[in-house]
């Protein structure tokens, strides 16, 4: 909907905190891989974790949670395609420490484990 702050950041709030958000979201897609969680998201940004969640709030179209588990997992993806399917370095490429979890939440934004994923596309 035009004029919509959830579509259309640049509709309403101060300029500050609209370019605020911008930088925090550009932050995310850039480097989703070396800061895996909000707290390092926050703090890489020099705002709290509350802080991330209010802009989000306000201008963003899913919580900053969200964008960083899809940005990562897309990530992840690419590094599996480009490892061959080695679902192991695809994992540690992404920032994530544990595979299982990786997969569990690779699993939860794909629809598919990341070895079967990742055979499909190559």
């Amino acid at each position: 909907m035009a004029g919509d702050s959830k579509t259309d950041p640049s509709s309403s709030g101060s300029p500050v905190r609209t370019s605020n958000f911008h930088r925090c979201r550009q932050f995310i897609l850039n480097k989703a891989h070396r800061c895996t969680t909000l707290e390092e998201q926050a703090k890489a940004l020099n705002h709290t974790p509350s802080d991330l969640c209010r802009l989000y709030r306000e201008y963003g179209a899913v919580r900053p949670y969200q964008l960083l588990i899809r940005t990562n997992m897309n990530f992840g993806l690419d590094r599996l395609i480009l490892s061959q399917g080695t679902m192991k370095q695809g994992c540690y490429k992404s920032g994530f420490t544990n595979p299982d979890h990786f997969s569990r939440l690779f699993k939860k934004v794909h629809e598919l484990p990341p070895s079967e994923l990742a055979s499909r596309m190559l």
